[in-house]
């Protein structure tokens, strides 16, 4: 019987996520998220935005990380890794130089395997937020 009662309240609460997560969400939220996850996670920028697009990075790592930074630089911004099994996100931004462009490479991660989809769609956030300067910050998982 315990076993039909936890199945029972799981499918009740994944259910419950699913019909939360599409009504919250308005036509601009849409938009932008599908805009945002087509943002490529390692992209390059003219040398005159990048250093724009590294401020967007470190002010974002800033407010949305749940771990602390363990390096900031001007290459590498990285915060601790995220406690496994917790829903924390952790992050990791870098910049080279490549030419008269600088190249970029974004990553969040998480603890919980059942927060992976949402740590992905953190760095396309980042991502999108850093070559655009737009953002919709409560899309983003803290």
């Amino acid at each position: 019987m315990k076993k039909t009662l936890s199945l029972c309240t799981i499918a009740l609460l994944c259910s419950g996520l699913t019909v939360f997560g599409s009504q919250k969400l308005k036509t601009k939220e849409l938009e932008y998220l599908d805009k945002a996850m087509q943002a490529e996670l390692q992209f390059k920028l003219p040398v005159d935005e990048a250093k724009k697009a590294w401020k967007r990075i470190e002010s974002f790592i800033n407010k949305f990380s749940s771990m602390k930074i363990k390096i900031s630089d001007d290459t590498v911004i990285e915060t601790l890794p995220p406690t496994q099994g917790m829903i924390r996100y952790g992050y990791r931004a870098t910049q080279t130089p490549s030419g008269e462009e600088m190249e970029f490479a974004v990553a969040c991660s998480c603890g919980n395997a059942y927060s992976r989809e949402q740590a992905n769609k953190n760095s396309h956030f980042l991502a999108y937020y850093a070559q655009t300067g737009e953002l919709i910050a409560k899309l983003v998982d803290k």
